[in-house]
């Protein structure tokens, strides 16, 4: 009360077209801050997804690798929210410097490639599985201010209440159905017993995950063009990275053909990166074969996706 009591009161705006009380519609057509209110959606969704099972899953991991001593999975668990609360921190401050969207954006590329690793490491090392929980803790909170205050800060005059109101609606409806979703895709994949089976359904929170950097670009861009550009080049980026990231798992496990899709993420990165480039040149000479029926691939999946409707060029001519 001593902090509140001596601060000026503020009016709050009358909404400008004088809503109706339960007319989101302003709210949907501001697109960049329903660019926010999709990412937050997102965001939930994978956070609370996480936070509910990280803690069978660590028990799950000790018992692959038991480690004497070591913290147990509530104390990693615990461990993680602190750790998340520094980053959520560290995250909006970081926001001011290098821009929202870039922050949003690059905080949920890392965390869906934690949430993509981490169910496979189960039967790594215990110790080493906690510690890369807490570095998925914080991955996975790093943008959580910066949507919520870039959804405030993007609202229509007048429409603050309803922005947030849409804000927390979609997004904590998202944070029950994601761990509901990993339950699911846990059991249909081998039940909890099984390494796969987490791996598969933390790899279902990372393909959510995934959808929020996209609708970042989609709900910003003002014009289709340019919106089409960006969009396909994160789409692409994204399906390269993937790929690297299941052709590393395939070199420990033998079900993954994992030159084959080290070969083809490149085969999509080689445009995109020059590192990727200069990879795929030098792989490209040691493993011939595989090169050659990755390009196959890449240029029949081309192929199919050219022959797909484009409605843009409908609407703004041919590239």
């Amino acid at each position: 009360m001593l902090l509140v009591v001596p601060l000026a009161p503020v009016r709050p705006q009358p909404p400008p077209d004088h809503n109706h009380l339960l007319d989101f519609r302003p709210v949907w057509r501001n697109r960049p801050a329903l660019a926010y209110i999709l990412g937050y959606t997102v965001h939930c969704w994978e956070l609370f997804g996480m936070r509910a099972w990280i803690v069978a899953f660590l028990a799950f991991s000790l018992t692959l690798a038991p480690a004497p001593g070591a913290w147990s999975p509530t104390t990693v668990a615990t461990a993680g929210a602190l750790v998340a609360m520094v980053a959520s921190i560290v995250g909006a401050d970081l926001a001011a410097r290098v821009g929202r969207p870039r922050l949003v954006i690059g905080a949920m590329l890392s965390s869906a490639a934690c949430s993509a690793a981490i169910g496979f490491l189960a039967g790594s090392p215990y110790v080493a599985v906690a510690v890369f929980s807490l570095v998925y803790a914080a991955a996975v909170q790093l943008d959580s201010a910066v949507l919520t205050t870039g959804a405030v800060q993007a609202a229509t005059a007048g429409l603050r209440g309803a922005t947030l109101a849409l804000h927390s609606l979609l997004g904590f409806g998202a944070a029950f159905l994601g761990p509901v979703a990993v339950g699911w895709v846990l059991d249909l994949a081998g039940g909890r017993q099984e390494v796969a089976a987490w791996g598969m359904a933390f790899a279902s929170l990372a393909a959510v995950g995934l959808l929020g950097p996209l609708a970042m670009l989609l709900t910003r861009a003002p014009d289709a063009r340019p919106m089409k550009h960006a969009a396909l080049r994160l789409l692409r980026l994204t399906a390269g990275y993937l790929l690297l990231f299941v052709g590393v798992l395939g070199l420990f496990l033998p079900v993954l053909q994992g030159v084959l899709f080290l070969a083809l993420g490149l085969a999509i990165l080689q445009h995109e990166t020059a590192w990727g480039k200069r990879l795929n040149a030098r792989l490209r000479r040691r493993f011939p074969g595989t090169f050659a029926r990755a390009d196959n691939l890449y240029l029949r999946a081309r192929q199919r996706l050219r022959r797909l409707p484009r409605p843009w060029r409908r609407r703004s001519g041919p590239d």
